[in-house]
């Protein structure tokens, strides 16, 4: 059997949710053979929602029906993230009460649990790359668009206050707000006009929003909010813009 994509194998965050541990390991044994090497398992609802909170996942590829009558829709529900997670189900049982009840979350596929290796393996490559896809940023001149829910929200560049990390995303801070995007910092801030300086190893900030700035204590602060400062910011921040 063809692998469908060697290197991006590796480098993909995958959760596994099944309350059948026999069946979760066995599938998790398959996507190892598939060169899928970060999996994490979840047997119960309490545990994905803790592995989603602990490192949110690429993808996550669940059994429809799980523990004590609840399904699926019980993990997400009530679940405080800032964006959705694509979401493959598998199941046995595949109708369309199933299909209607699962619309409220990421849906991305439904796959039969006897889902051949290259059903799998094509689901979910397939499936990264659109919400990779969904997730790119598009620079328009002064802009860029974010995808929020079923629209494209419009940010303008000169708005943003700072943006820092937040796992594998960026959290931007703009108009009262924040956005979350795919980036990295370093990726970002190579699209950002010159007044965005990276201030630490996990801050972006636009020195046009500062108000001021501790030096003893290394933290910049803005209208609402403050951010702490590296010593090589701070070097920039003295010979550059400080009048003595």
């Amino acid at each position: 059997m063809p692998n469908i994509l060697k290197e991006m194998n590796t480098n993909v965050n995958l959760l596994l949710v099944d309350d059948d541990k026999f069946h979760l390991n066995i599938f998790a044994n398959k996507l190892s053979y598939l060169k899928f090497n970060q999996i994490r398992i979840a047997s119960t609802i309490k545990e994905a929602i803790d592995a989603i909170y602990d490192q949110t996942p690429d993808l996550i590829i669940t059994d429809f029906y799980l523990e004590n009558g609840k399904s699926a829709l019980d993990i997400f529900r009530g679940l405080q993230i800032p964006f959705p997670i694509p979401t493959i189900v598998i199941s046995t049982y595949y109708n369309h009460d199933v299909l209607n009840q699962i619309r409220e979350i990421n849906l991305v596929d439904f796959l039969p649990k006897n889902a051949s290796d290259f059903e799998i393996e094509k689901s979910i490559i397939l499936n990264l790359n659109r919400n990779e896809h969904i997730q790119k940023l598009t620079i328009l001149n002064d802009f860029f668009l974010v995808k929020s829910g079923r629209y494209l929200k419009k940010i303008v560049i000169d708005n943003i206050e700072y943006i820092t990390v937040d796992g594998k995303y960026l959290k931007i801070f703009a108009d009262g707000s924040f956005y979350m995007i795919r980036s990295t910092l370093n990726d970002f801030i190579a699209r950002l006009p010159s007044n965005f300086i990276k201030m630490h190893q996990s801050y972006i900030v636009n020195l046009n929003f500062i108000q001021s700035v501790n030096l003893d204590e290394n933290i910049v602060n803005f209208k609402v909010g403050n951010a702490p400062f590296s010593r090589t910011f701070k070097k920039l921040l003295l010979s550059k813009y400080f009048i003595s």
